[in-house]
């Protein structure tokens, strides 16, 4: 790599109009590090996602299975990236623009990086509509598709294949009219031609939020239901599974705004910022890494939730299984162990929804099914 900051600012005239070129090179200490730290993400993720999917691989085969399943294979799929990035971080400035490795690094880390997101974001909706439906709707038939496993494994097929369609296709676009010259394969000009890309940009930024107002949405939802079946429940020890399963859905909405919020709003303030302002470029090239990093960061994050929530669970299996015996009375609405299945029926089979008495509709006793999936 090369030593040192390489920015210049240029003007040239091609038009009538003068234009500002802002050209980067690579600075050698910051982003070996910045390689170091994603060789290490790869092999805490492959790590973490292996043992996920051992776990999920001994675990009920429910519907919230299949969405983690996906999770799970979309984050292997980054973490087979993230090598590339690494090769990419250490001899970028060695290869030529034209070179196959050069080609290929770029492509494959770019490509994997935004399926991985966008996949992962869908995944994580189908999942909060699942929770939903599960608990509050489970009667409403167009949502109830959702307990279906034959129309969640599709769902999940139509959103690897659309979302590699989509992005495939515009990044290939975007390669084939990227005429700009450059000195070696990490060299190059940060604001030249960036009005092409705007309209993918407003895309993504606008998927992204559509996809957090609508989790958020189906989880507060999904909270205030547990809300009314801890404040109508007779037992005082309803409140802990009901505390349990808030806390689960909180981590997944902390996890995913934190990974992949930042990103999104640098997005913003590049579509926002002057083009001509080279020392703002350079300086939000560096935001948009930092991004980038913290958007992997969920190939390692993802897994650890789920095992950290599993393990727990796991721990007071024995004792909630001992406490599941007539867990319901319908004769006098009274719950008597309503802390043994609040987590348990997000991923009870099709048409085990709660009402807001805490009791089961279509069946009569409560279901250990277990635990909430992050």
């Amino acid at each position: 790599m090369h030593s040192g900051d390489c920015f210049i600012n240029n003007t040239i005239s091609n038009t009538s109009i003068p234009e500002s070129i802002c050209r980067l090179c690579p600075q050698i200490i910051p982003y070996e590090a910045i390689a170091y730290v994603y060789l290490t993400l790869a092999i805490v993720g492959f790590l973490t996602n292996g043992l996920a999917l051992y776990d999920l691989w001994r675990a009920e085969k429910t519907t919230t299975v299949t969405f983690v399943v996906n999770i799970v294979a979309s984050d292997l799929m980054l973490c087979c990236s993230l090598p590339f990035r690494v090769a990419y971080y250490w001899h970028s400035a060695q290869w030529a623009q034209e070179s196959s490795m050069c080609t290929l690094a770029k492509f494959t880390t770019i490509s994997l990086f935004y399926i991985n997101l966008y996949c992962n974001m869908l995944f994580l909706l189908w999942t909060s509509v699942n929770r939903y439906v599960s608990v509050v709707r489970p009667k409403l038939p167009l949502l109830r598709l959702f307990k279906r496993a034959r129309v969640c494994r599709l769902l999940c097929a139509f959103t690897w294949v659309a979302a590699i369609v989509v992005i495939i296709g515009t990044i290939s676009r975007n390669i084939a009219k990227n005429k700009t010259v450059a000195a070696n394969c990490f060299d190059h000009i940060v604001n030249a031609n960036r009005h092409r890309y705007n309209t993918t940009h407003v895309i993504g930024v606008t998927v992204f939020f559509l996809i957090l107002v609508l989790m958020l949405a189906f989880y507060a939802l999904l909270v205030y239901h547990l809300h009314l079946i801890q404040r109508s429940s007779l037992v005082g020890r309803g409140q802990r599974g009901s505390l349990k399963v808030r806390r689960k859905i909180l981590a997944s909405v902390v996890l995913f705004v934190a990974c992949f919020l930042p990103y999104h709003l640098e997005r913003i303030l590049l579509l926002t910022s002057d083009t001509g302002d080279c020392r703002w470029q350079e300086t939000q090239y560096k935001v948009k890494n930092c991004t980038i990093l913290l958007a992997a960061l969920s190939c390692c994050l993802h897994p650890l939730l789920h095992l950290a929530l599993r393990s727990r669970c796991c721990r007071a299996r024995a004792e909630t299984h001992g406490r599941a015996a007539n867990s319901c009375t319908d004769a006098g609405h009274t719950v008597t162990h309503a802390n043994i299945s609040l987590s348990a029926i997000l991923d009870a089979p099709p048409g085990e929804g709660w009402d807001s008495r805490g009791h089961q509709p279509d069946r009569g006793g409560g279901q250990l099914a277990g635990c909430l999936a992050p």
